[in-house]
């Protein structure tokens, strides 16, 4: 063997060596990035299970205004802080094997964090379901809510009924289906309930097909599912500040109480 052919076999021995320690040590540390680790499914169980909140769920007093939450002096902020670090890294992921994990969540009890909603101006304790639930009509939410206005707001909304209410039900009939399937279905649900629809105008009937037909052609193309944030519907998180003025105010409305 010749002097050059021997000097690039070692050089191409040395490259394979590198590479396969390389992947050892990255299995060995667990170094491999989130979205190829192994055993997708029991990861994100874990990540769902971390949802839970480790204080009791405040209880919730009426006042004048609607439900404030009677946070105890010793609850621990911290957790809050955590559980919305988890959900932080869960809606950073894009995988649809994620989906099926929510979907398996949609009951669970679990308290998670308490928000105030301004659409309602009532203050609610979240579970990890309805967090899961959040979720969930995130991904369909495209298809089901819309503008009757061009430009308009939540007042010019309106949601669709495409027989999806139970969500989790709805999802079990299709077990044959994937994630952007689904989707495929919801849009095209939504089409035939919009021409249905008699109360909107003509420009909106036609202004959310054509938006449907975007996304059918998508999905068609792509075969793969379409991902939106979530929709927190104005909902503010209690902090420590907050929560002091909710334990004034509902002092306050009880002393004003008639005896």
């Amino acid at each position: 063997m010749s002097r050059s052919r021997f000097s690039v076999f070692v050089a191409a021995f040395l490259v394979l060596a590198v590479g396969i320690m390389t992947t050892i040590v990255i299995q060995r540390h667990n170094l491999i990035p989130p979205n190829r680790v192994e055993n997708e499914p029991e990861r994100y169980e874990m990540l769902i299970a971390g949802l839970a909140n480790r204080n009791d769920a405040p209880p919730l007093v009426e006042v004048s205004t609607g439900q404030l939450p009677m946070f105890p002096e010793n609850f621990d902020w911290s957790e809050q802080e955590r559980v919305m670090k988890v959900w932080g890294r869960i809606m950073q992921t894009d995988d649809s094997l994620l989906f099926e994990s929510f979907i398996n969540h949609l009951h669970d009890a679990s308290y998670a964090l308490t928000a105030n909603c301004l659409a309602h101006r009532n203050a609610s304790n979240l579970s990890v379901g309805d967090l899961c639930r959040k979720a969930v009509w995130a991904r369909f939410n495209f298809a089901i809510v819309h503008l009757t206005k061009e430009g308009g707001d939540r007042s010019d909304r309106i949601r669709l009924d495409l027989g999806m209410t139970d969500i989790g039900s709805w999802r079990s009939t299709r077990s044959g289906k994937c994630l952007w399937e689904l989707q495929l279905e919801a849009c095209q649900l939504a089409s035939e309930a919009i021409e249905a629809d008699q109360h909107i105008s003509r420009e909106a009937r036609d202004r959310i097909q054509s938006n449907l037909r975007e996304r059918i052609t998508a999905l068609n193309k792509s075969r793969s599912p379409l991902f939106f944030p979530v929709d927190w519907d104005a909902c503010i998180l209690f902090d420590p500040s907050k929560a002091e003025r909710a334990r004034k105010e509902i002092a306050l409305g009880r002393d004003e109480r008639p005896e």
